[in-house]
Order: structure tokens, then C-alpha cells, then sequence
């Protein structure tokens, strides 16, 4: 794997051979078709060359673009009890915008001077947004993964969850209220494209023990409560520091001089730069229903036929694999069998995935069914003013003969983004 810098530079990565190398595989398969939302926060420099004062114009900015009126007097204080106020309004407000996660993680920088946690330096590669579709839960067995003890250039899997640690909730004095606590205290819940890299050997743990005594005190009557909320049945206080290394940069102090030029991440790309296509699984949920016969489906992309399934009466579970050069693309289901003599024929659609992401968004947008009505019965319809469209948008439920479609665009990725963002209701 390699990552490519804005000015040129690119450095290789070497990913090991663990329980978490297919899930960072297929992270990476997909996230080199979209460019890393670096910010200028995550690099190597960031927390020991910026200031309080430059931070706050910068949330104020963000606050002036929401809507949210932020009082930089207290922000300036590093008023933590202030700073918990507007992680609320974050909470209560967040709607899909993107400046929503600015404006958050610029009150967790703000946190970090009030704690004096700014002692590590590290590239942060977060795909913020851009990585949603790649969640998944996380399994109590990676945590025989758990490190805290860190080698320089190791890439890492870390938490990112959008609340805070029981540490960091303790840190920044927030309510003594395990209402509260299970509300914003948050243990590694999913797994996300949430990755650094030390710059040296560090430990997550320095810096932290002389704190832990007074920690541990204060948690120990919310533990048993916040464990149960979550479901946890074993937790220890080093969870919250430990991160899972999934790989090595193989020339750190190259990567090292891209950032300190001021070079920001533009991609990682898991096989060659210059790929045209990609393999994909393609997964139906179908249900069918009949009386006397079942109907009959054919399974086309860009009008080439893969798939003649048989359908068994009830849950149908239809897939197979494709290569397709990037660029438009169809899918197609052939819907035929039913007759005049037995209209109880029913083939519903009720999920397609490709390469394991629902589809659903993408099909209410984009897919049409052309239904071919019978005779005489369209005819009689049509005498009675009833309108039979010919097209009709987004119909999974197909009572009639006929050509379902969804377009669709490859690298599909990106595509998919691009209609959940556009979609997406809260």
C-alpha cells in the first residue's frame, strides 16, 4: 500500500498479517477512490505550533457558518464547563453538515490545552465523512490486538467514536450524573477508517499514570452501571489509550519530511494508482410468491446477462461476483412468468448490497420499473381513466412482467457516498 502526498511524495506501508487485515483491506480497496479530508490539524506539528487564540477564531468561524453564537472570552479561558456546553449543542444539532465535525473537533483541541494532552506527535489520517460506509462493529476479540506501546511509523487503528472516553468525560469535569456519563462516555462501539501514525516509539499510557489513582477513584461507583449500559462484559481502564496496529510505514523519516514541508495526504491507495476497474460482489434479498407457478428472473449488467436464478418460494438470497471497468453501469432484473390466469405472482426487492454496502439510498434515487401490463385487463384500466405509467420510479414490489434498472457508477464507492450524503435524514 502506498501513501501519496499533494507535492509528489508517496511512501510505503506495509500491512500486517492479522485478524484486522481484511477489514483494513477493504477499507483501503475502496477509500483510494476518494481523497483524505486532511485538515491542517492533523499533522505531525499541529498542537505544539498553533495557539489557544488561533483556535478559537477558527471555532468562532465555524460557529458564525452553523448558526451557533460562541463566546470567545470563555473559550479563550478554556472554560471547560463552557467547552462542555458546546459539545451539547454539537449533540443536539448535528444534522450530516460536515462543519458540525470542524466545529467538534475544534473543541476537542481546545480541550487538549486545557489538559495539557498535546505531547505526542503523530499524523492523524481521518476520512471523517468520507469513511461512513465503512463502519462496522467492533468485536470483543480485537482487543487481543490492544497496545499501548507503540513503534514509530506503525500505522494504527484507534477509537473514534463522536463523544468522549470515561478519561477524557473525567478530564473535562463533566456532569457527576451516569445518565449523562452513558449518554457521552463511549467504549470502542465500531471500528472506522480512523488511523494514525507515531512519528517515534511512544507510550499512551505516559503522561497518564500520575492521573490514574484519582481516575480510577472517581469511576470506580458509574464502572458497573456504564458497563451494563454497553454491554460490556470485560473492561479495563488501558482500553481507553489502546489503539491496534495494522501496519508499517516502511520509510518514516521520508514521510516525516513530507509533513514538516507542509505536504498534506491526498490518498492511500491499496494496488496500483493507475487501476481502470474494480471486482464486486453483488448480493439481491428477493422475496417471491405464487399460487400456481413462480416467476422468472434474469440478472443482466450493461445488458449482458450473468444470472438466470431459480426462485424458491419465500427469502431468496441471489449473488455474484463482477469486474467492471470504471464508469457507468446498469443493473437489470427481467421480471416474466406472470399470466393472465394467475395474477398472485409477487417478486419484491427488498435489499441489494454491492460489496457489502446497502444500497438503499441508492436505489430509492436511481432505479426505475418498466412494467409490461397485461391484456385485456391495461386496456379496461385505461377506459376507466385510470393512469398506467410507464415508468414508474423506484417500485421494488413487482407484480407485473417487466425490466427493472438501477444505474449505477464504478468505483462504486464514491458513488455511494455521493447519494447517502445527498439523502441522508436525521
Amino acid at each position: 500500500m502506498k501513501i501519496f502526498f499533494d507535492d509528489g511524495t508517496n511512501v510505503n506501508v506495509t500491512l500486517y498479517d492479522n485478524s484486522l487485515k481484511k477489514y483494513a483491506q477493504r477499507c483501503f480497496k475502496h477509500l483510494q477512490h476518494v481523497d483524505v479530508p486532511f485538515r491542517k490539524r492533523d499533522g505531525i506539528d499541529f498542537l505544539l505550533t498553533t495557539t489557544v487564540n488561533e483556535q478559537v477564531k477558527i471555532l468562532n468561524n465555524f460557529g458564525n457558518k452553523l448558526g451557533v453564537i460562541v463566546d470567545q472570552q470563555k473559550c479563550l479561558s478554556l472554560d471547560q464547563f463552557y467547552l462542555n456546553f458546546l459539545h451539547q449543542v454539537y449533540e443536539e444539532n448535528y444534522d450530516g453538515n460536515p462543519i458540525w465535525l470542524d466545529f467538534h473537533e475544534t473543541i476537542h483541541i481546545l480541550e487538549k490545552f486545557s489538559t495539557g494532552e498535546i505531547y505526542d506527535k503523530r499524523l492523524d489520517i481521518r476520512y471523517r465523512e468520507s469513511g461512513g460506509l465503512l463502519e462496522q462493529k467492533f468485536q470483543e476479540h480485537y482487543k487481543s490486538k490492544f497496545v499501548t506501546q507503540l513503534k514509530g511509523g506503525q500505522l494504527c487503528l484507534s477509537w473514534g467514536e463522536l463523544g468522549k472516553s470515561p478519561w477524557e468525560y473525567w478530564q473535562n469535569q463533566e456532569p457527576n450524573n451516569i445518565t449523562r456519563i452513558c449518554e457521552l462516555a463511549k467504549p470502542w462501539i465500531n471500528l472506522k477508517p480512523h488511523f494514525f501514525v507515531p512519528l517515534s516509539d511512544t507510550d499512551l499510557l505516559e503522561n497518564r499514570r500520575k492521573h490514574l489513582d484519582k481516575f480510577l477513584s472517581w469511576w470506580e461507583p458509574y464502572k458497573k452501571d456504564w458497563c451494563a449500559h454497553w454491554n460490556i462484559q470485560n473492561w479495563s481502564w488501558q482500553d481507553m489509550f489502546s489503539v491496534i496496529p495494522i501496519g508499517q510505514v516502511e520509510n518514516l523519516n521520508e514521510l516525516a519530511d513530507a509533513m514538516h514541508r507542509g505536504a498534506a495526504i491526498k490518498c492511500l491507495h491499496l494496488d496500483n494508482k493507475y487501476q481502470r476497474e474494480e471486482n464486486l460482489s453483488v448480493e439481491l434479498y428477493i422475496t417471491a410468491a405464487w399460487d400456481t407457478h413462480p416467476p422468472s428472473l434474469e440478472i443482466l449488467i450493461d445488458n449482458n446477462s450473468v444470472l438466470l436464478p431459480t426462485l424458491t418460494y419465500g427469502a431468496n438470497h441471489i449473488k455474484f461476483n463482477i469486474t467492471l471497468s470504471f464508469g457507468t453501469h446498469s443493473l437489470k432484473i427481467i421480471r416474466s412468468g406472470a399470466t393472465s390466469d394467475d395474477n398472485s405472482q409477487l417478486v419484491t426487492i427488498d435489499k441489494i448490497c454491492i460489496d457489502m454496502f446497502d444500497c438503499e439510498k441508492l436505489v430509492l434515487a436511481n432505479s426505475t420499473f418498466r412494467p409490461i401490463y397485461p391484456e385485456p385487463w391495461a386496456s379496461q384500466q385505461r377506459k376507466q381513466n385510470v393512469e398506467l405509467l410507464e415508468t414508474i420510479p423506484y417500485e421494488t414490489v413487482l407484480g407485473h412482467n417487466g425490466e427493472w434498472e438501477l444505474p449505477f457508477t464504478s468505483p462504486v464507492y464514491p458513488h455511494l457516498l455521493e447519494f447517502n450524503s445527498s439523502l441522508l435524514q436525521f
